[in-house]
């Protein structure tokens, strides 16, 4: 989890020394406004924590433009007009300049809990379709091939079991693939293969 601090180097000492304590966690300090609204652009980070007595135009900025992607913690201003004005902006809290670090790690907490999931990767395709579908149809084909090509050119080598060992092989590569698509038309293909792929057996 990425923090932006903009605050005063005390307060933002403090907080960066408590929120740096946990797995996971890197801290970026913004003394001004413009170095703020640089580390907001560059690191985009996942929770901002803003002081509005230092710069009340710039948190209030940074705010507005973290709704949809950060959460936000205020340093509670001792003005209760400004303290107002900035609950409008509706934040994911407010610590005491001088706050507790369990208050501090607690908001922390509840921040990682709400960060959205990461996107799923998409699954490889090939013409439209999951490849792990197109393989496993492919892998269970050429069972079927080798189940009524190759019994003649074994027997006639008299190494006619390879036959077997070389389909059932394929058969189970095709079998793991298709079942990991989880799909009912991928496993009716299977099925049909299968036995078309051991019906030479029966000879």
């Amino acid at each position: 989890m990425r923090i932006l601090i903009f605050t005063d180097p005390r307060v933002g000492r403090r907080i960066r020394e408590a929120a740096s304590a946990e797995p996971g966690v890197t801290c970026a300090f913004a003394a001004t406004g413009e170095e703020a609204r640089s580390l907001f652009d560059g690191d985009k980070p996942q929770l901002l924590v803003l002081d509005a007595e230092i710069d009340f135009q710039t948190s209030a900025e940074l705010a507005r433009a973290a709704a949809q992607s950060a959460a936000v913690i205020f340093v509670r201003p001792g003005d209760a007009i400004v303290a107002e004005a900035l609950g409008e902006l509706r934040p994911f809290g407010f610590i005491d300049r001088g706050f507790d670090e369990t208050e501090l790690l607690h908001l922390i907490s509840k921040a990682r809990r709400a960060m959205p999931e990461p996107p799923a990767k998409k699954p490889w395709r090939f013409a439209g379709r999951p490849l792990t579908d197109v393989v496993g149809v492919g892998c269970a084909l050429a069972a079927a091939a080798v189940g009524f090509r190759a019994p003649a050119l074994f027997a006639a080598l008299g190494r006619l079991p390879g036959e077997y060992l070389a389909a059932g092989a394929l058969s189970l590569l095709s079998l793991s693939l298709l079942l990991r698509t989880q799909r009912t038309m991928a496993f009716a293909q299977l099925c049909a293969v299968t036995v078309i792929t051991i019906a030479p057996t029966w000879r």
